[in-house]
């Protein structure tokens, strides 16, 4: 990628990132850097630089079920957002944060009451009603030492955090903004 090329990569990594941190208020504790998908490192870079459900990913990863926690949601007319971590089975180790956007009136009515039930992982709710879906990354950041993520997944300074913001497209309709950030 050329150096005209990563600055308009990292300035719309920035913008996308914004857009979903500030439904929480989370934008200046996000502490993120864009990076380009060849700087992820293992584990990171089979989790992330796929256009699979994180869930699934994530469950292959660990070999353990997931569990999810809502940590705040809200919902304006027919767009849903929640800020979540899942974790290793009930009480266990922080894997993954996510914010997410979700354009409720894409969704058929039982995923949307399955959503939220606030009990089972998106990506499970959409495999599990067969909804036709397409999973596009769009880019990729590092979060640093001073990320509120950070403090969410319970790791160290020294440890890497990474994710990638993106889009979901149900039945071809772009139906949800997400924001994916996991541990090793």
């Amino acid at each position: 990628m050329n150096s005209g090329d990563r600055t308009a990569y990292e300035a719309a990594a920035i913008d996308g990132l914004q857009r979903l941190a500030a439904l929480f208020g989370d934008s200046a504790a996000l502490d993120a850097t864009p990076i380009e998908p060849s700087e992820l490192q293992p584990p990171f870079r089979e989790l992330l630089q796929h256009d699979e459900h994180m869930t699934l990913k994530l469950r292959a990863h660990h070999g353990q079920p997931l569990k999810l926690k809502v940590l705040a949601e809200q919902q304006c007319g027919n767009t849903y957002a929640r800020r979540i971590v899942l974790t290793l089975g009930p009480g266990g180790r922080p894997v993954e944060f996510d914010l997410v956007r979700i354009d409720l009136d894409l969704l058929p009515p039982a995923v949307t009451t399955a959503i939220q039930k606030r009990d089972t992982p998106l990506g499970d709710i959409l495999v599990k009603h067969d909804i036709m879906r397409r999973v596009e990354p769009r880019w990729y950041y590092r979060f640093g030492s001073g990320s509120s993520v950070r403090k969410l997944l319970q790791v160290d300074d020294q440890a890497w955090v990474c994710g990638r913001a993106g889009r979901i497209y149900c039945d071809e309709q772009p139906a949800i903004e997400v924001l994916e950030v996991v541990t090793a």
